[in-house]
């Protein structure tokens, strides 16, 4: 009887190991098949570089042409007369100087420190963040030589 029990529990160890071991070359687990394919590796680090690339590309159009960057603030220096027309979504700040705001189409340049909107003529006030929404003509003429800080795309006349 004993041994019976014994048979029994070894054949059935067997079939759970089969099972075990088996079980894992069913069809949807195929290596090399589609659900697991099987790569070179010139395959892998041709895949890296395109990804690298896409990366590259888009790090490139974040940057903006015609002065200043997304990223950080330029510290540019400018003449009495010379007038400075900005980009959209481009900000700036007069640090030193004397300076009046140029509207757009659209409307003037956003004193996002005061919560006011500069129109043509406005002095611009030192030290004051200003947001230019869009690209119609907004800027800034200066009265005085000055140092501003400006973010985004700028062009100096």
């Amino acid at each position: 009887m004993k041994h019976k029990i014994s048979v029994s529990i070894n054949i059935g160890l067997v079939m759970v190991l089969a099972f075990m071991v088996f079980g894992n070359f069913s069809v949807g687990n195929n290596p090399g098949g589609s659900s697991d394919p099987i790569v070179t590796q010139s395959y892998v680090e041709a895949r890296i570089q395109a990804l690298n690339d896409s990366l590259q590309n888009q790090i490139n159009n974040i940057k903006v042409s015609g002065g200043g960057t997304e990223v950080g603030f330029e510290v540019v220096a400018v003449l009495a007369g010379q007038t400075v027309y900005l980009q959209e979504n481009s900000q700036f700040i007069l640090r030193t100087g004397e300076a009046t705001a140029i509207a757009g189409e659209g409307g003037g340049l956003a004193n996002l420190t005061s919560g006011v909107d500069l129109n043509t003529g406005d002095s611009v006030p030192r030290n004051h963040l200003l947001l230019i929404p869009r690209s119609d003509g907004r800027g800034v003429m200066f009265l005085k030589d000055a140092y501003i800080m400006v973010r985004g795309g700028y062009e100096v006349r």
